[in-house]
Protein backbone atom coordinates (compact mmCIF):
# COMPACT_ATOMS: atom_id res chain seq x y z
CA UNK A 1 0.00 0.00 0.00
CA UNK A 2 1.32 3.46 -0.92
CA UNK A 3 0.39 6.93 0.28
CA UNK A 4 -0.38 9.58 -2.33
CA UNK A 5 -1.30 13.26 -2.19
CA UNK A 6 -4.56 14.19 -3.87
CA UNK A 7 -6.99 17.09 -3.89
CA UNK A 8 -10.10 16.93 -1.71
CA UNK A 9 -13.06 17.37 -4.06
CA UNK A 10 -13.04 21.00 -5.29
CA UNK A 11 -11.60 22.55 -2.14
CA UNK A 12 -7.92 22.83 -3.18
CA UNK A 13 -6.95 21.07 0.06
CA UNK A 14 -4.21 18.46 -0.27
CA UNK A 15 -5.03 15.27 1.57
CA UNK A 16 -3.31 11.91 1.87
CA UNK A 17 -5.02 8.88 0.37
CA UNK A 18 -4.14 5.22 -0.15
CA UNK A 19 -3.03 4.34 -3.70
CA UNK A 20 -4.66 7.50 -5.15
CA UNK A 21 -8.13 6.34 -4.05
CA UNK A 22 -11.11 8.67 -3.71
CA UNK A 23 -12.54 6.57 -0.89
CA UNK A 24 -9.73 5.06 1.21
CA UNK A 25 -7.73 7.52 3.29
CA UNK A 26 -5.64 7.22 6.46
CA UNK A 27 -7.48 8.64 9.44
CA UNK A 28 -4.49 8.69 11.78
CA UNK A 29 -0.71 8.59 11.75
CA UNK A 30 -0.80 4.91 12.77
CA UNK A 31 -2.73 4.18 9.54
CA UNK A 32 -0.16 6.20 7.59
CA UNK A 33 2.76 4.23 9.09
CA UNK A 34 1.47 1.10 7.31
CA UNK A 35 2.37 2.57 3.89
CA UNK A 36 5.55 1.40 2.17
CA UNK A 37 6.66 4.83 0.95
CA UNK A 38 6.24 6.83 4.20
CA UNK A 39 8.58 7.91 6.98
CA UNK A 40 7.08 9.90 9.85
CA UNK A 41 9.26 12.46 11.62
CA UNK A 42 8.77 14.60 14.68
CA UNK A 43 5.85 16.82 15.57
CA UNK A 44 6.87 20.46 15.07
CA UNK A 45 4.94 21.84 18.07
CA UNK A 46 2.41 20.35 20.45
CA UNK A 47 -0.89 20.24 18.57
CA UNK A 48 0.86 21.31 15.38
CA UNK A 49 1.95 19.60 12.17
CA UNK A 50 4.15 16.52 11.87
CA UNK A 51 6.94 16.12 9.31
CA UNK A 52 6.22 13.27 6.89
CA UNK A 53 8.37 11.99 4.02
CA UNK A 54 6.24 10.56 1.18
CA UNK A 55 8.34 9.16 -1.67
CA UNK A 56 11.04 11.88 -1.93
CA UNK A 57 8.96 14.87 -0.80
CA UNK A 58 8.64 16.29 2.72
CA UNK A 59 5.21 17.48 3.85
CA UNK A 60 3.84 19.00 7.03
CA UNK A 61 0.79 16.92 7.92
CA UNK A 62 -2.04 17.58 10.36
CA UNK A 63 -5.03 15.49 11.34
CA UNK A 64 -8.23 17.36 10.50
CA UNK A 65 -11.97 16.78 10.82
CA UNK A 66 -14.24 18.16 8.11
CA UNK A 67 -17.94 17.91 7.36
CA UNK A 68 -18.94 15.63 4.51
CA UNK A 69 -20.34 17.68 1.59
CA UNK A 70 -23.63 15.79 1.67
CA UNK A 71 -24.11 16.71 5.33
CA UNK A 72 -24.12 13.10 6.53
CA UNK A 73 -21.50 13.67 9.22
CA UNK A 74 -17.85 14.45 9.77
CA UNK A 75 -14.74 12.75 8.40
CA UNK A 76 -11.24 12.46 9.87
CA UNK A 77 -8.33 12.70 7.44
CA UNK A 78 -4.73 13.85 7.15
CA UNK A 79 -4.04 17.13 5.34
CA UNK A 80 -0.63 17.91 3.80
CA UNK A 81 0.82 21.41 3.53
Amino acid sequence: MKATISQLWDTHRQIISFDDSDVYRPKSFSDLKKCDNVLIGKKITKGGPTEVLIDNDIYLVMKIRIMHPTGCGSMDMLEAY
